[in-house]
């Protein structure tokens, strides 16, 4: 039984890892948004997030594993982050940039937030570990809520994505504090970095 509940809690983490979670969000966003879609914007956007965020962080780490940087692909230590974050922080920026004259602003605020987000994690990694997992899936929740607010949802409409979310992240956090690999404190810290700085990003834009 401990053994399959273990299982259970690693595929949470595997499934809602946080190079994964800015994918699911852009699906959502193309599946509740009122406003016009350009052609071609939706594959622009999402073949431009998988690559910044997804497919070039897990050959970096695929790389740094090779050459005995980290130990292993769940970078649990600190130190072995820093790179990968880093690059992650550029990659998502170029993104940002080629993105910006192309996707709808409302798209692009949650993903500068995503930005800020990584900016903070990448700053804090020199003093310690905070839950990325958390960062991640609280800001997209709180980047949904958001969204839905200003695209006047019925509640009858907005409570079934927004119950999933904080499902979702329940989910999420304790996988990670039952697996050993966050106190209370990083999941606490991790999900204040990633509601603040989609908050933020949408003070900037309004």
């Amino acid at each position: 039984m401990a053994r399959n509940i273990n299982i259970l809690w690693k595929t949470i983490s595997v499934v809602f890892h946080p190079l994964v979670v800015p994918l699911y969000f852009v699906l959502f966003y193309y599946g509740y948004t009122r406003d016009m879609i350009l052609p071609g914007e939706m594959r622009f956007v999402i073949f431009s997030m998988a690559i910044s965020t997804l497919l070039i962080p897990l050959l970096i780490i695929s790389v740094l594993k090779k050459l005995g940087r980290v130990e292993s692909m769940s970078l649990r230590d600190a130190s072995e982050r820093r790179l990968p974050i880093l690059a992650v922080c550029i990659l998502l920026g170029s993104a940002m940039y080629r993105m910006s004259g192309y996707a709808a602003p409302e798209i692009m605020v949650p993903i500068m937030g995503m930005e800020i987000a990584l900016v903070v994690l990448y700053i804090s990694l020199w003093w310690g570990k905070i839950s990325i997992h958390a960062m991640a899936t609280s800001g997209v929740i709180t980047a949904m809520f958001i969204l839905l607010y200003r695209w006047e949802y019925a509640l009858s409409v907005a409570w079934m994505p927004l119950v999933a979310g904080v499902l979702v992240y329940d989910m999420v956090v304790i996988s990670r504090v039952e697996q050993g690999c966050h106190t209370a404190r990083q999941i606490v810290i991790g999900t204040i970095v990633g509601i603040s700085s989609q908050v933020l990003s949408f003070i900037i834009w309004s």
